[in-house]
This record gives C-alpha cells, sequence and structure tokens, in this order.
C-alpha cells in the first residue's frame, strides 16, 4: 500500500506524524468514539491537531477517528491482515488525502505522480 510506504518515508526523513498527541500542545487526543472527536490533522504542526489548537494551524483538515487510527495502524506496522481493502472507500480516501498533503508539504511541491497515486 502506497500510505504505509509514505509513512515510512516520512518516518526516516523525521517527519513521522505525530498521532497520539496533539502536535502543537502534546496534550493527549481525544479518545475515538462513535460521536465525532474534532480532532484535525496538520503537516505544518506535524500530525493530530487537538479541538483546542486548531486555530494554531492554518492548513488543518477534519480527521476522522476511523482514518486516525488507520494511520495509527499503519504507522505502528499493525494494519489488518486483511490489508489496505480492509479500508472502507471513505477511509482510504481521506488517509490518501492527508498523506498526500503531508508529501507535498515535506517536498515544498505536490509530487507530479501523486496525481496518479490518488487515482485522479
Amino acid at each position: 500500500m502506497v500510505s504505509a510506504f509514505e509513512l515510512v518515508w516520512l518516518k526516516e526523513l523525521g517527519y513521522s506524524p505525530r498521532l497520539d498527541a496533539c502536535a502543537v500542545c502534546a496534550r493527549g487526543l481525544p479518545v475515538p468514539s462513535p460521536e465525532p472527536t474534532r480532532v484535525a490533522y496538520s503537516p505544518e504542526a506535524g500530525g493530530a491537531v487537538c479541538p483546542d489548537c486548531h486555530s494554531a494551524a492554518r492548513d488543518r483538515r477534519p480527521l476522522s477517528d476511523p482514518a486516525r487510527l488507520a494511520l495509527i495502524a499503519l504507522a505502528g506496522g499493525t494494519s489488518d491482515a486483511r490489508g489496505p481493502s480492509a479500508l472502507s472507500p471513505q477511509v482510504r480516501t481521506e488517509v490518501r488525502a492527508v498523506l498526500g498533503q503531508t508529501v507535498s508539504y515535506v517536498l515544498g511541491r505536490r509530487p507530479r505522480l501523486l496525481g496518479y497515486v490518488d487515482g485522479g
């Protein structure tokens, strides 16, 4: 899966996204629950951002709990044994968007092949 490769690439470059706590204030993030937790993601901040720090992250985008859990699993190498196909299309699309934004931020530009990887 391309997303797993991107997470390894980011880790090797020292840009592993912070997913366990707020990348701005370092406080713990709300535990994923059936109710939306209003966590955002910001490549500039370095990962997930708590609701209190949203205004500090100009490039933030909403991050659903299923996508955050998928990113944590991929980053930890503990993705579902059934592979990427186990993710719903919506979660897979969100994970691709978050990682595409992060790779573009690290490179300082959008990679030319990212459109092919993202499907358009």
